[in-house]
């Protein structure tokens, strides 16, 4: 009689054991990952924040005003090395422009007569972009007070500008 009654536990074990490795192993439809759709990027909104994907980074925001020379100091990190600098000179005289990289090469050397602007892209003069470390943009109006408002942005990729 234990026989019988161990034979049968026995074989009730198996039979669930054998179910149960059967019913894990199905695939249902929805429990299957596609990989192939697109990745859309999504805004998600919090109280006074929003968090977006990266595509480009802030560098600076300068208004010049009430001094006769004034300077933007920013960083560019390593991949990011595509740049837009957008100056507006809102002043009454030329105001000249010169922005160099911590080891002294000059990317902008220009002059931005008044009530005119300056837009420039690095990919432009520098397809693979700008060297990444520390760079100052100095502004000068000729002895008289600067009037005008600087930005600069940076990005991985050119289409981001």
């Amino acid at each position: 009689m234990k026989k019988v009654f161990l034979l049968s536990i026995l074989s009730l074990l198996l039979a669930v054991s054998v179910y149960a490795a059967s019913a894990s192993s199905d695939q249902k439809p929805d429990r299957i990952l596609n990989v192939n759709q697109p990745v859309t990027p999504i805004t998600v909104e919090e109280p006074d924040q929003i968090i977006t994907p990266m595509a480009t980074s802030t560098l600076f925001h300068t208004p010049l005003a009430t001094r006769p020379s004034d300077i933007s100091e920013f960083y560019v990190r390593a991949g990011y090395g595509h740049i837009k600098i957008f100056i507006k000179n809102t002043g009454k005289s030329t105001m000249t422009v010169t922005m160099k990289h911590s080891s002294d090469k000059v990317y902008i050397e220009d002059s931005i007569p008044a009530g005119g602007t300056l837009d420039w892209k690095s990919y432009i003069d520098y397809p693979q972009g700008v060297r990444g470390g520390d760079y100052e943009i100095s502004y000068r109006a000729g002895g008289n007070n600067l009037s005008a408002e600087a930005w600069g942005i940076s990005a991985e990729n050119t289409n981001e500008l």
